[in-house]
């Protein structure tokens, strides 16, 4: 009876093991299929957002997408809501023959700011800003424009415009060599990689541990919203590549580590909400002592000039490996 039990333990084992390993495999190779929910753009870096039916994907990421900055005056330094809340306010809007980028404040009772494209990237006003450390080279938009800005953040800033030759890279120390390779890595003025993707569950799950009140996902300010009825909260952590129709492929780089921004209310411009602190009770990353929420995607060579659509089809084709392990939903 000993040898039948022995016998039987082992065979056990043997097909819990192969049952484990033809799970990972079937997880490393999986296609999920989705949909896009909602496509954002941010224009000015850290102001309000537009909410577009489909876009164009450019050399630098999503096209116009956190191209214009705004600057302390004194030392040209990068503003944001980490410090600034009320950047949330100044709103944004493009003209319906895209030739203009409008800001718009309720503070400054409806009196717009009206960027023109091409006149901006005339501009030969060239002065060097100061991004996360580094000094980069952009074009100041002018007095009439920073006087502007000026009252709308009761501050002395300017607004400047990334230059079309702009060099600035995503951080090569995240995304590994090959992800480095097949998607373009060059940016505007995003803290890290040019496009962020975030999944309507994960924002659901977050929600519900925060005060079980609907809380917006813009709040994390991400380009490609996916919809989330058919995944897991914080799935997309996992994934490696993403096809978005026919449109082309996006390469993962990362999962983007967050900050202070995401307390902030996009509708009122304050902090309202402990987002971080809620982050931090289950999704610490271990090595940095940091947060993670959304996806940072670098998009394919090949699908630079292609335009990508609400309502496409999404197939998320591999696994990377995860940097945060996420608890169960209590």
């Amino acid at each position: 009876m000993e040898a039948v039990a022995a016998f039987n333990t082992a065979v056990l084992l043997v097909l819990l093991s192969s049952a484990v390993l033809l799970f990972y495999v079937y997880r490393r190779n999986r296609v999920i299929q989705t949909h896009v929910s909602k496509l954002m753009i941010y224009p000015v870096k850290s102001c309000g957002g537009i909410s577009v039916d489909n876009w164009t994907v450019g050399e630098k990421g999503l096209y116009l997408d956190r191209e214009w900055l705004i600057v302390r005056e004194s030392d040209k330094k990068f503003c944001t809501q980490r410090e600034l809340p009320k950047m949330a306010l100044i709103n944004t809007s493009f003209s319906k023959d895209m030739k203009h980028l409008i800001l718009s404040n309720p503070q400054l009772n409806n009196h717009s700011l009206i960027i023109d494209y091409e006149e901006s990237t005339l501009n030969k006003n060239v002065v060097q800003i100061t991004l996360w450390g580094s000094q980069y080279d952009a074009i100041d938009l002018g007095d009439e424009s920073a006087q502007w800005v000026s009252e709308a953040m009761k501050m002395k800033v300017r607004i400047v415009r990334c230059t079309q030759d702009s060099t600035r890279t995503a951080p090569e120390k995240y995304g590994p060599t090959i992800v480095q390779q097949r998607g373009t890595t060059r940016t505007s003025f995003p803290d890290a990689f040019p496009v962020l993707l975030a999944s309507e569950k994960s924002m659901t799950d977050l929600s519900n541990r925060i005060s079980n009140t609907k809380h917006s996902i813009i709040r994390f300010r991400p380009n490609i919203i996916v919809d989330g009825s058919i995944l897991i909260p914080y799935e997309e952590d996992g994934w490696d590549q993403v096809l978005i129709g026919k449109s082309g492929m996006f390469h993962s780089a990362t999962q983007c580590l967050r900050c202070t921004v995401p307390n902030v209310n996009p509708d009122l411009g304050v902090k309202d909400a402990p987002v971080q602190e809620t982050l931090f009770k289950y999704r610490t990353e271990t090595t940095t002592n940091k947060v993670s929420f959304g996806l940072y995607v670098l998009p394919d060579k090949a699908l630079v000039g292609k335009s990508i659509k609400v309502g496409q089809l999404i197939k998320v084709i591999g696994e990377r490996e995860k940097m945060t392990a996420t608890a169960k939903v209590q």
